[in-house]
């Protein structure tokens, strides 16, 4: 079914690690001429992703977005193209005190912190060290105390078997309702624990961008590939996710697309106009 709607009234956006690209291995080069046609269009497309504008920005010399850019899980929207920040919600500053007993209390687990656009390392680890290798990240290394706030980003970095003690103490804090109840612990992966303010995902930052730019849910295509993006799938109008997602996540999807590394996003936007259509022909019949 053709289309009846101006592309330029429809936001696609998808998570970035795992979706459009894979950290060693690439974004691939059927994505980019995607996204590149459906921007030429009048397509609004952008990412929603953990990462920071730093970490972002190395990319956009060559990855075109003609929508601001959801970073920090939610909690920063900053649009690459006019060079500014449009939304902020920075970590309480009670996020020192969790940190500071992290530090004390586990000495064996590196801390990553995002002040932006500035990356620090709290205390370097194998897997701190690892992750700003991978991502070709620059960093300065210093004293907790002696990184400004606000902060924008707090991430722990062990192996999994030092990690699930610490995420056992969070809970016990959490449970006591001090500073660490105002946040949220998230098990990125094996090796990873990020802090964000309670209340606070994708999903708001997707919600939040949705207001900035007048786009209702309804006209949102949302793509993604983690546990993490569960909650931004929930606040599109079309929820999709690429065949490498957990099989949890793609039972509650409208549509599976292929796997990262073979254009999963490319599969989107080539097939846009139908997918559209398909959901309006969806919406008339209900």
């Amino acid at each position: 079914m053709k289309n009846n709607s101006a592309i330029s009234e429809y936001l696609v956006i998808c998570s970035l690690d795992g979706t459009l690209l894979q950290a060693g291995y690439g974004l691939p080069r059927r994505n980019l001429d995607a996204i590149e046609q459906f921007i030429s269009r009048g397509g609004n497309f952008t990412i929603c992703t953990g990462r920071s504008s730093r970490s972002v920005g190395k990319f956009k010399e060559w990855l075109p977005f003609s929508a601001p850019a959801i970073l920090c899980n939610g909690s920063y929207i900053y649009d690459f193209n006019k060079e500014k920040v449009l939304y902020s919600q920075p970590l309480k500053e009670t996020v020192r005190d969790v940190v500071n007993e992290v530090l004390d209390l586990f000495p064996q687990i590196g801390i990553e912190i995002v002040s932006e656009p500035d990356i620090y390392a709290a205390r370097m680890s194998e897997q701190v060290e690892q992750r700003m290798t991978l991502q070709h990240l620059p960093y300065v290394l210093a004293e907790a105390e002696d990184i400004p706030s606000p902060w924008n980003k707090v991430v722990f970095r062990a192996p999994s078997e030092e990690l699930g003690p610490l995420e056992q103490f969070a809970q016990k804090k959490f449970r006591e309702n001090n500073h660490f109840s105002d946040f949220q612990y998230i098990r990125k992966d094996d090796e990873s624990v990020e802090i964000i303010n309670r209340g606070l995902s994708k999903g708001t930052g997707l919600r939040q961008l949705c207001e900035l730019l007048a786009i209702p849910k309804a006209k949102v295509i949302a793509i993604g590939g983690s546990k993490n993006d569960a909650e931004m799938l929930s606040a599109a109008g079309i929820k999709i996710c690429v065949a490498d997602a957990p099989s949890d996540l793609r039972f509650k999807m409208d549509l599976t697309v292929s796997s990262c590394l073979r254009g999963g996003v490319a599969d989107v936007l080539e097939r846009f106009d139908d997918i559209v259509g398909d959901y309006e022909q969806l919406s008339l019949d209900l």
